[in-house]
């Protein structure tokens, strides 16, 4: 059976540019710091819309 995570799974946000476009370093400094803080994993697209962007 595989491992139950037990700790914080935090809905990670979605940064976009002014244009609309997925800001990519904006991105990688947010999962940086979750990680940073000790998250045990990370959900993204979770009950927003910007999965279809």
């Amino acid at each position: 059976m595989p491992d139950t995570p037990t700790g914080l799974i935090p809905i990670l946000a979605t940064p976009f540019t002014a244009d609309g476009e997925l800001d990519l370093p904006s991105l990688r400094s947010l999962v940086e710091f979750q990680l940073s803080c000790g998250v045990e994993g990370l959900a993204v697209f979770g009950m927003a819309s910007e999965g279809s962007r």
